[in-house]
């Protein structure tokens, strides 16, 4: 009776103390699976904060190298930040050449409405000529320009290809002192 009390006395300890490790196993198993769940998900959510910000209106935002590693999350998210520069440089682009046709296509509308004016304020037939083939000069000058913005709007989309040209830039020259001279 007295083996089998001692034998009583060694299964509860050992369960006992079992169990203790199976709770510690357990515990420190959680304690790894939060840390490596955190390190998968914090780029993730750093990515998705950028793309949202991004997707907001704000063009500079990246991921700023915060996504760390050679894994396939960082390699994204440096994909991000490529694909954001990229994109943020066609905007500015864009609206830099809408700045410089909106400006090319003031000076024509001037000259135009300065023509008009001396057209309607001339008696002189001839002076009156001039006005008017200068009135017909911009016109068309307007209508080149927009048929060229056409064309650049085609050229941007690929459907069309044009070849290179040479000009002669004295004669460009010229058609530009002819119109400050105006």
């Amino acid at each position: 009776s007295s083996s089998s009390a001692a034998s009583d006395v060694y299964k509860r300890q050992t369960h006992g103390f079992l169990g203790w490790q199976l709770l510690l196993l357990l515990a420190a198993s959680a304690v790894a699976c939060f840390f490596l769940a955190r390190s998968l998900t914090s780029p993730i959510l750093r990515l998705r904060q950028a793309t949202r910000r991004f997707a907001a209106g704000d063009l500079s935002a990246r991921t700023g190298g915060k996504v760390l590693g050679h894994n396939e999350i960082s390699g994204l998210a440096h994909d991000f930040d490529e694909m954001a520069g990229k994109i943020e440089n066609l905007v500015r682009s864009q609206q830099h050449l809408l700045r410089d046709i909106s400006h090319e296509l003031r000076s024509p509308l001037a000259r135009l409405g300065i023509a008009l004016e001396l057209a309607r304020q001339e008696e002189n037939p001839e002076v009156r000529g001039k006005a008017l083939a200068r009135i017909e000069l911009e016109a068309e000058r307007m209508n080149e320009m927009i048929g060229q913005l056409l064309s650049l709007t085609r050229l941007d989309s690929g459907s069309i290809e044009r070849p290179r040209e040479d000009f002669d830039l004295r004669e460009l020259l010229g058609r530009l002192v002819q119109d400050a001279d105006y």
